[in-house]
């Protein structure tokens, strides 16, 4: 992708030092670097996700379970076209519509997506959240999954041991992906997805 600016890449930040650690964020990282592009990234605490993502113009991707808007990273502002994009799978067709590969990524996505949202439980107590707005992030994810205590947000028992045996079966189920085409290197064999 030849352009004369950098584009935006607004992910979200970890506890300091920020690094990067979302999956959906990751994705468009991936593709940015896989494409080549002239990418910087601008960190956003996980609380200020919604503001920013209204100031830039990014409509929500995603509705809560009482219908309210959602609002999630990634976005990209392209500084040269003044495109702003929102969400990995519409990044990552953006990116692919502006340079000279082509693929099609929806299918995989969508079924990352889903096994990422079934099994978050599994590991959100692990998330490096930034000890400053750590209290606020907790109480969005507990808002996110209906919940009203911190505590409540994990499995634990018998629970965790099926939840973890339903994500290996699951993750087994997305490696079949992976044998499909065995002439490589990627998904799709020659094309990269």
């Amino acid at each position: 992708m030849d352009i004369s600016k950098p584009i935006l890449f607004y992910d979200i930040a970890s506890g300091p030092p920020a690094t990067c650690f979302a999956p959906n964020p990751w994705k468009t990282r991936h593709a940015l670097n896989f494409k080549g592009v002239n990418y910087q990234t601008e960190w956003v605490e996980l609380p200020d996700v919604t503001d920013v993502r209204k100031r830039l113009g990014a409509t929500p991707n995603r509705t809560h379970r009482d219908g309210n808007a959602f609002y999630t990273l990634p976005v990209i502002h392209d500084l040269t076209t003044g495109d702003i994009v929102g969400d990995s799978l519409e990044v990552a067709q953006y990116i692919d519509k502006t340079s000279t590969a082509s693929h099609d990524a929806k299918g995989f996505n969508v079924l990352v997506d889903t096994l990422f949202t079934q099994c978050v439980v599994l590991f959100i107590h692990g998330i490096p959240l930034n000890p400053v707005t750590a209290n606020i992030s907790k109480a969005t994810f507990c808002e996110r999954a209906g919940v009203d205590d911190w505590e409540r947000l994990t499995v634990r028992g018998e629970e965790r041991v099926k939840m973890l045996e339903d994500f290996k079966k699951a993750l087994g189920e997305l490696a079949e992906l992976y044998n499909r085409n065995t002439k490589g290197p990627f998904l799709e064999g020659p094309t990269p997805s």
